[in-house]
């Protein structure tokens, strides 16, 4: 057996381990990062002061390991603090005892390092699946190599979040998925074995994170669409064995028992300060192409992106401009794929003769590929995992903008939770392209391009990993909020000392807080370890009486004193002025803003 296969496996993974684990801290930590390296750590938020200034150590302090925290610790705070469920913060809190500190904090490489070597893991998995779906392995090949150059997959890959894990067991249940349907199709008696992993599979999505639920649901639409509709690849009008009845219920039932034991932490977290955030309210009509706009470039970006961040305006336009054109040409590409070069599984080429598209000149290899693709057609096989997996992706995707517009759930405008349905378009994207390889030349319809088709599927790699590294270098895919930003305002305008102001409804807000401390710290220490943090209590329904631990706070600091208020919103925006004006402090700067903060200096004299 030839080891070709295997080097070219490990070597995607190469390729998807430098990518990702290259300048691993350049970017900033971000307020859902430091949830999980403190409860990651079994520390707590509730630790941390409200409502009195406190320094930079009493703050950051929930990032420093401590000896008397175990598994159980995590557990606590966990369920009693957040609205996840616990599996990745258990295996990062066995992770990180693997790591020394760095100068007496959790190691920030250590906590990312474990997401990123996740990702890398998913390389081997996603070949599987493509192999797997359509017994081929230039299919599994191309998907793997795609998911290593990824941009949204490094961008995933490079947050100390519970992603990439999620990931692993989404591709663990399409691949049970594509098997089970494989059994139906040729009416098999469903393996014991094959019901155990999917079940185990699914209980593990859903305790890594409960949007594994979409997973779930996508795939039961999926397949129940298989059995029903007549044009199904299963062949719907002959009927299904009881035993294999029994086995899907079986899994079914198995899936739900996984899934009812996280019911009642489900229905505490319901409505809470911590899940608010997503609900959009009643559907605002100027804004209702956003999601749609955000869920096609998310589809984009998991194949193509180039400098649209921290790059001029005219640069990101253009670079906008390339990525939709080739965003186009490899649709056009993958359709041409998937109409005209049937994938073939890998004993073909060892019992076909030669290919008839290398005899003759130009008209006749195109002659020779229509005659092919007459004789040979896309197989049953294909047949099917297009429609189980392109299903899959359809169906998500529906599912999506469905929770978006018609429950009014901000879901498909969050690019990260498009992770769900994230590997069968890689899969997807693949395979079409393996079509397009059995192809010598590309026919336009009023013209053909005699040019061999591997090229123009290197340029798409090429342009893959092109976009991959936009990410490595932080031109695109930034974190969702730039506290880096903020404490470099705080930075060059700094006279000591100096007090930052936020208000506190849950542990959001501190991680915002704790973002803006920890940049400070490792840009400026000097300045940071001068600076004073207050986390002012919100109570709903009295503005007045929110307003002041910030009001008591700057009566109890000495002047002259720099002020920062940042996201002091709604009706605490002209209260907070107010309170500073009073306390004799005066505007410095206008009010700023910037991904995930508004912001504003004062100087008190």
């Amino acid at each position: 057996m030839s080891l070709m296969p295997l080097f070219l496996l490990l070597l995607w993974m190469a390729i998807a381990a430098i990518l990702r684990f290259t300048n691993l801290t350049l970017k900033p930590l971000w307020t859902d990062e430091f949830s999980t390296l403190v409860f990651s750590l079994g520390n707590s938020f509730l630790t941390i002061p409200l409502d009195r200034a406190i320094s930079l150590m009493e703050l950051l302090q929930p990032l420093q390991p401590s000896p008397q925290t175990n598994v159980q610790s995590v557990l606590t705070h966990l369920f009693t603090e957040s609205n996840h469920p616990p599996l990745y913060f258990v295996l990062s809190y066995l992770w990180l005892k693997m790591f020394p500190t760095v100068n007496g904090w959790v190691s920030v490489e250590a906590a990312r390092g474990l997401s990123a070597l996740l990702g890398v893991l998913a390389i081997p998995m996603t070949f599987y699946l493509g192999w797997l779906a359509w017994r081929s392995r230039l299919a599994g090949h191309l998907a793997a190599l795609l998911m290593a150059l990824s941009p949204f997959g490094i961008y995933l890959a490079q947050e100390a979040r519970h992603y990439t894990l999620a990931i692993l067991w989404i591709l663990g249940s399409l691949a049970c998925l594509v098997q089970t349907t494989h059994f139906l199709r040729d009416r098999r008696s469903l393996p014991f074995w094959l019901g155990l992993v999917w079940v185990g599979m699914n209980g593990l999505g859903i305790a890594t994170h409960y949007f594994f639920i979409l997973t779930l649901v996508t795939e039961a639409i999926v397949l129940t669409g298989l059995l029903l509709l007549p044009s199904s690849a299963l062949r719907p009008g002959l009927p299904i064995a009881s035993c294999n009845r029994y086995w899907l219920v079986a899994v079914a039932g198995g899936t739900l028992a996984t899934g009812l034991v996280w019911i009642p932490m489900l229905l505490s977290i319901r409505g809470t300060e911590l899940t608010r955030w997503i609900s959009r309210g009643e559907f605002d009509s100027s804004t209702w192409i956003d999601p749609l706009i955000r869920t096609v470039a998310g589809l984009v970006s998991m194949v193509y992106l180039l400098p649209i961040q921290g790059v001029p305006t005219a640069i990101a336009l253009l670079s906008g401009l390339g990525v939709g054109i080739a965003a186009l040409g490899t649709g056009w590409l993958m359709l041409r794929g998937w109409k005209q070069g049937a994938i073939l599984p890998d004993d073909w080429f060892s019992t076909k003769g030669q290919d008839p598209l290398h005899k003759g000149g130009r008209g006749d290899r195109h002659q020779g590929w229509a005659i092919h693709n007459a004789q040979v057609g896309v197989s049953s096989q294909a047949q099917l995992s297009l429609q189980v997996l392109g299903g899959y992706g359809v169906t998500a995707i529906a599912l999506s903008l469905l929770l978006t517009y018609g429950f009014g759930v901000n879901f498909a405008s969050v690019f990260r939770y498009q992770f769900f349905y994230f590997p069968a378009v890689m899969v997807i994207v693949g395979a079409g392209l393996a079509g397009l390889w059995q192809q010598t030349i590309l026919d336009f319809g009023f013209w053909i391009l005699d040019w061999k088709v591997p090229w123009a599927i290197g340029l798409v790699v090429l342009l893959s990993l092109l976009g991959g590294l936009t990410v490595v270098a932080d031109l695109g895919y930034q974190k969702t909020h730039r506290p880096d930003v903020v404490a470099e305002a705080i930075s060059q305008s700094f006279q000591a000392p100096a007090l930052v102001a936020i208000p506190h409804k849950t542990h959001g807000q501190t991680g915002r807080l704790m973002g803006i401390a920890w940049s400070l710290w490792q840009q400026h220490p000097t300045q940071a370890q001068q600076t004073q943090f207050l986390l002012n209590q919100i109570r709903e329904g009295d503005e007045q009486q929110a307003i002041a631990p910030l009001q008591s706070t700057l009566k109890q600091l000495p002047r002259p004193l720099d002020v920062w208020r940042v996201n002091f919103r709604s009706e605490l925006n002209p209260l907070s002025h107010t309170v500073l004006t009073q306390a004799g402090c005066t505007p410095k700067s206008k009010l700023l803003s910037v991904d995930g903060y508004r912001y504003q200096s004062y100087t008190c004299q």
